[in-house]
This record gives C-alpha cells, structure tokens and sequence, in this order.
C-alpha cells in the first residue's frame, strides 16, 4: 500500500499516513466534531480516550464519536503507520447506511472503543485499503467517485460485523476517570476548580496535577474544549449561537467567543458553519 496519501470530500476523510514520532512531541488529548476511526498498523503506542488507555497492536481500530476526547501515547520513537477514516452524519443519510451509524455513537465515553481482529479479517481490511488507494488518483471522474463513496460505505458496513470480534481491555485511571465523570455530567453548570476539588477530597494543587499528568490538559481546557463541542452540536440541531453557548455552559457569548478564538484560532460563526456544511476536513 501506498503512503501518506489523502482524500478527502463533504463525507469522509482517508489518510494513510507513516511518521516517526520524535522524542520532544507532544500528543495532548483532543476531539472532533465527526467519528474518527483509526486502524493503527505498525509502531509501538497506547491510545487513551478520556481516562482509559488501550494497549495498541497491529491492525487494532479504535473508534472515537465527537464527544470523546482522545490521543496516541508512543512508548518509543518506532515508525508510526496508520489509517485515519472521519466519517460525518451526511455519509451516514447520503448513502441510506443510517443503520450502521448508532454502532459508532452507542459506546459509552471511553468504554469498547477498541476491537482488535483476527488474521481473515486483517487480510479483508488489508484489501479494502488497497482498493481505497487504488481509487483516490481518479476521484475526478464521476463515476470514480461513486466508486469511492461505495467503498467508504463497505468500510462502515466492516466495522459493524467486525463489533462482534473480542475487545481489548484497558486500564483507567480511577482519579481522573472520576474527574471526567463529574465535568462531564456537570459540563453545563458552572464549574468551578474548588467544587471539583472538594467532590474528590483533593487539595486544588494535586487535582490539577494529577490531571494535567495524566491527560496534557488542564482542567479549565478540557472543559472549553466540551462546551465548544456541545455548542456545535447544539447550533447544529437548530440553537442560533448566543443560545447554544449559553446551554453548554459558556457565561455569555463574549466569554464563548474568547474561548473559541484563543483555543482555535477562528472566529466561531464561520468555522462552526464549516461543521455544519461538512467541510471542515
């Protein structure tokens, strides 16, 4: 198969890409607002979604929905290879493959997102790429691109029969997990560091550093990186912004605003529509 190659459109991303991650890089935990499917084929790494961590072998696939953030931890610097698939809901109400999707978003946050299989299914997968790469050179002819439509559908329709396969176990983090648990249950309502502290009997120092350890993350941008999420999903189901924000738990719209750009970069109402017109690959 072919390396780093891309392809993307309003349904789906595919990347094949090969990396060797250096000693000074740093992976922090983030999300998306689409389903992402890694299948990670070579290297030597754990994958932690929210406060679980999955031991990696090859030709494992982890699933993460929108709202889950995740990250790859590598152990060594050995070459990284992997498939990236990012599937948006208009795939799933295009192509009449609904039924597929809730395999994907039923999970609950940081639980089953690994499945790991057996020798036949790694050589079915193995040729799906092949053919995926044999078509993306041609995408500019119609009749190719609905060729690589029906294989990203063949892709989806994979993984719903590869769901019955053995799940890989994964350790957590009891501390943080709990620390998860509570800002996510909570994200909504005002959050404040001293709550959060007296809900774990921990003094504020060690509740940050046990969470920054953990995840790369502070306490404070993890919860802006989930009130933004739920903003989107909100204008997304019809909210104008000033109230998606407000119900995500954001004080005001400035201070939504703020976040975004500090956080982002852009300026929120254009890149949010970005998300609604799936074009945000």
């Amino acid at each position: 198969m072919k390396k780093d190659i891309d392809f993307k459109d309003g349904y789906f991303y595919y990347r094949h890409s090969e990396t060797v991650p250096s000693e000074d890089e740093e992976f922090h935990l983030h999300m998306h607002g689409y389903i992402e499917v890694l299948v990670f084929l070579k290297g030597d790494a754990d994958f932690i979604v929210e406060s679980n961590t999955y031991p990696l072998k090859p030709y494992d696939i982890m699933i993460m929905k929108s709202n889950e953030m995740h990250q790859i931890k590598h152990r060594s610097n050995t070459v990284y290879e992997r498939v990236v698939m990012s599937l948006t809901d208009s795939l799933f109400e295009k192509f009449a493959c609904g039924k597929y999707k809730e395999f994907f978003i039923s999970h609950p946050i940081g639980e089953n997102n690994c499945i790991r299989l057996g020798e036949e299914d790694r050589k079915e997968l193995t040729a799906f790429f092949e053919r995926m790469e044999r078509y993306i050179p041609q995408a500019g002819d119609l009749k190719c691109a609905s060729v690589i439509h029906s294989a990203a559908v063949e892709f989806v329709h994979f993984i719903n029969f590869a769901r019955k396969k053995m799940r890989v176990e994964y350790t957590q983090n009891l501390n943080v997990n709990k620390i998860l648990n509570y800002i996510n249950n909570e994200i909504s309502q005002e959050l404040k560091l001293d709550d959060i502290a007296k809900f774990m009997y921990m003094s504020k120092y060690h509740l940050c550093r046990i969470f920054k350890q953990h995840t790369g993350l502070t306490i404070n941008n993890y919860i802006a990186n989930k009130r933004i999420l739920l903003t989107r999903e909100y204008h997304m189901k019809g909210m104008n912004l000033s109230e998606a924000c407000i119900c995500a738990g954001f004080p005001s719209y400035c201070s939504f605003y703020k976040t975004y750009h500090n956080l982002t970069g852009k300026a929120p109402k254009n890149d949010i529509a970005d998300y609604r017109n799936n074009t945000i690959f």
